[in-house]
């Protein structure tokens, strides 16, 4: 599957300002679970917040991919 597939309109969060990592990942997550495709937020935002411990997914200028490999997600299509 290719990235591009992935990043739909829904699932890209623009204009956002949140005050640290920790309330953009809450908002990425918020966001995902509004989509239907989270079972359990609490889980997958740790998961997230761990994986970004292990390494920044910021690349520069605001934009990042705060990421982490979930069985929490039910659909990425």
């Amino acid at each position: 599957m290719r990235l591009s597939a992935l990043l739909t309109p829904a699932r890209v969060l623009l204009d956002i300002h949140p005050k640290d990592k920790d309330a953009l990942i809450t908002q990425m997550v918020e966001a995902l679970s509004s989509l239907g495709v989270v079972s359990d937020l609490v889980v997958l935002e740790k998961e997230i917040k761990e994986r970004e411990a292990l390494g920044n997914t910021g690349i520069g200028r605001g934009v990042g991919f705060p990421h982490a490999k979930s069985s929490q997600v039910t659909d990425i299509q």
